[in-house]
């Protein structure tokens, strides 16, 4: 494309439409273009230096969960400039999870794994941006992404680390984290990723009670430090696990436990003493199935065991719960008695870790 052109499948009114890019070597491409026009406060000019900026930042980055930009084009005539992408399908919008013919819940309300692998592409994509020291500052906004071929991926990225500082210096070979200060780049990554929570809350909007969502929602809002901690935590969160994921994880919990390998045992032990307490004595009051109920009174050997009342006894109870189970008792059958009987358990443990 060429400076004074605008594309040929553009249609004025349209945010977006269709191209076919041809490169010098003769290739030709399928693409999608975005229009960038004047609007209130943004001028030609303006919205010219946005778009280029864009371009700057998007090139510095190659992954699939980002729309591959390639090229950019303006057309002073019509005051309008162009970003050309990979071809995309359309704009991301709010029910998208809600109407999908796939469904967003199953029959029993939990969510549905090709909504879990969306969440978490788009959360690996961010911490991966992250790590390359890009901030985008819109990633709370439907408009910044987009469908393409079934997947969400990531546009408009518009600045980094380094535009905080003064280019002079950093040719000097000073190092952003000195010039901006550690905690404040802390801040303002951490700022990206609870920004995200925006989206999850648009796109999992369900006309019922949903506990499951709500505790994935909260770990946005949850200080922790530092920031690659914090995505870790959301990328791995059990609501983004299978039945067998959750299960199982109670058993990687208590090795942990066992092992003296809790990655951080002053926060977990502290929380496990003063933050538990509704689960506290809970093994016996509970209304249990056969299975699991077989399950408390032995262990794999017919013999007896006994949990107390402690925290760390119900860990244990639903360790042996998921390691002894037999035939007659599916892991998604005993994942929503644990979430039935012990809600949200799971979901502290995870966040104390």
């Amino acid at each position: 494309m060429t400076i004074g052109t605008n594309p040929s499948g553009f249609k004025s009114g349209k945010s977006f439409g269709h191209e076919k890019l041809r490169f010098r070597n003769g290739r030709v491409r399928p693409a999608s273009f975005i229009c960038y026009k004047e609007e209130k406060g943004l001028t030609y000019e303006r919205q010219g230096r946005r778009v280029y900026q864009i371009e700057y930042e998007s090139k510095k980055i190659s992954d699939a969960g980002i729309l591959q930009l390639l090229d950019v084009t303006s057309c002073p005539e019509k005051k309008m400039h162009f970003i050309f992408y990979e071809k995309f399908d359309r704009f991301l919008f709010g029910n998208w999870f809600k109407n999908h013919p796939n469904g967003m819940r199953d029959q029993h309300g939990d969510i549905k794994p090709w909504v879990q692998d969306s969440i978490r592409d788009v959360m690996v994509t961010i911490k991966n941006m992250l790590n390359r020291r890009l901030l985008h500052s819109g990633l709370g906004d439907l408009k910044n992404y987009v469908i393409a071929e079934g997947k969400i991926k990531i546009i408009n990225i518009m600045s980094s680390w380094e535009d905080l500082v003064d280019p002079q210096k950093l040719k000097n070979g000073e190092d952003v984290q000195t010039l901006v200060g550690k905690r404040s780049l802390n801040s303002l990554t951490r700022k990206e990723i609870t920004s995200v929570k925006k989206l999850w809350q648009t796109l999992l909007k369900s006309d019922n009670a949903w506990p499951e969502r709500d505790y994935f929602l909260s770990i946005f809002d949850q200080n922790l430090h530092p920031w690659d901690v914090h995505i870790e935590k959301i990328i791995t969160h059990p609501f983004l696990k299978t039945s067998e994921g959750r299960v199982k994880y109670f058993s990687e919990i208590h090795r942990q436990h066992m092992t003296d390998s809790i990655p951080r045992p002053d926060v977990f032990y502290k929380a496990i003493r003063n933050h538990f307490g509704k689960y506290r004595g809970t093994i016996n009051s509970v209304n249990m199935s056969r299975q699991l109920k077989a399950l408390y009174t032995s262990d794999t050997y017919g013999k007896p065991i006994t949990y107390g009342n402690t925290i760390l006894g119900l860990l244990r109870f639903l360790r042996n719960a998921y390691e002894h189970r037999g035939a007659d008792f599916p892991v998604c059958d005993l994942d929503r008695e644990i979430r039935k009987h012990w809600p949200g358990f799971l979901e502290k443990l995870h966040e104390k870790l």
